[in-house]
């Protein structure tokens, strides 16, 4: 097989209607955002969406990823994918059930700083949103949310350079991967 590279500019919408799947050298380099729900209708937003993502050896340039905005939404990384995001949040609203997996060797999620906001970030079981009361819109407040899981297994590695927030719903399962973190 080839290879392959599909770039959705920032101000362009891709829904996809089941799974996305990203396989050896494919590579997606998304919008802003890349929301990953069962059932949240943003037809009408600059994201891409799908219920869920399988980067299977492939890379997916992801902006702020969200693994079950309202519902149900899963991100699998494998078999030495890749995927970054300048911010990321699993199980972002009450109700809602994320579940991000990093397995096998070479298999990454790095969360960078990209200046923008509340970069460099990742929340497990909420998200952090604009300080209603900061007026230079500089300050964000941490949010419950729904159920989250973050799995990192053997070979991968999950690097965030700023931090890392557990909700009381959240849940960090480290069987044999690496986890590096501004803080905790």
């Amino acid at each position: 097989g080839g290879s392959g590279e599909l770039t959705i500019g920032i101000y362009s919408t891709v829904i996809v209607g089941g799974e996305l799947r990203v396989w050896n050298t494919g590579t997606v380099n998304g919008p802003l955002a890349t929301v990953l729900d069962s059932s949240v209708d943003l037809s009408s937003s600059r994201f891409l969406t799908a219920s869920a993502a399988r980067i299977d050896g492939g890379s997916l340039n992801g902006g702020f990823i969200v693994a079950g905005l309202a519902n149900d939404g899963a991100l699998d990384i494998l078999n030495g994918g890749n995927v970054t995001a300048f911010q990321t949040s699993i199980g972002h609203l009450a109700g809602s059930n994320g579940r991000v997996s990093l397995s096998g060797a070479g298999s990454t999620l790095q969360i960078d700083s990209g200046g923008i906001g509340n970069s460099g970030t990742l929340a497990i079981g909420g998200h952090f949103e604009a300080d209603p009361n900061d007026p230079n819109g500089s300050n964000f407040v941490d949010v419950e949310g729904g159920t989250a899981e973050l799995n990192i297994g053997a070979g991968a590695m999950l690097s965030v350079a700023d931090r890392i927030k557990i909700f009381e719903t959240g849940t960090i399962n480290l069987n044999g991967g690496t986890l590096q973190a501004g803080t905790i």
